[in-house]
């Protein structure tokens, strides 16, 4: 088998490609899930889900702003580099809202996970989890960043945001 020649590609092609690949790789995590509670039941599934998350989010954000050359630290940092995060191509949309010294705002449309979820009719399904995964990727920009989910399920549409996320400043006191 020939090695794929990526700069012979097209542009068209290439996009097609990380959607593909990103809508893969939530897939993959979303089969996993679903075999782990299987096994182990919901609340041992999700553990596992978020001790994995945890691991590889900042490895993410590391690996990532060493390929693609990306500097800015702190809050600007963190967003500009989950505009690349690998499940950002097969969303919707990703909107920054925010992105100064003070305060990030980053909203996630059209998960593909997030709709699977609702169609199959889960209601335990909750993204707020998340949120010590977006810790642990702030920590790849200083130490004293939080983050707290803004937005999210339950919603009233599929076109609501699937998840949207605050990063701040953590306070002297905290």
């Amino acid at each position: 088998m020939e090695k794929l020649d990526l700069e012979g590609l097209t542009k068209e092609e290439l996009i097609k490609m990380i959607k593909t690949y990103s809508r893969l790789f939530l897939a993959l995590d979303g089969f996993w899930f679903l075999e782990c509670e299987n096994e182990l039941g919901y609340d041992k599934a999700l553990k596992i889900d978020l001790d994995v998350w945890k691991k590889y989010f900042p490895y993410e954000a590391r690996y990532i702003r060493k390929k693609l050359d990306l500097k800015k630290e702190n809050i600007p940092g963190i967003i500009e580099t989950l505009k690349y995060t690998a499940f950002a191509p097969c969303m919707s949309k990703v909107q920054i809202n925010e992105a100064s010294e003070e305060r990030g705002d980053i909203g996630f449309y059209g998960c593909p996970s997030l709709l699977a979820m609702e169609r199959s009719g889960r209601t335990d399904f909750t993204c707020n989890e998340a949120e010590c995964i977006f810790e642990e990727y702030s920590k790849e920009f200083a130490p004293d960043l939080q983050c707290k989910m803004i937005g999210g399920p339950p919603r009233k549409s599929s076109e609501d945001v699937s998840c949207q996320w605050e990063f701040t400043k953590r306070k002297k006191d905290e």
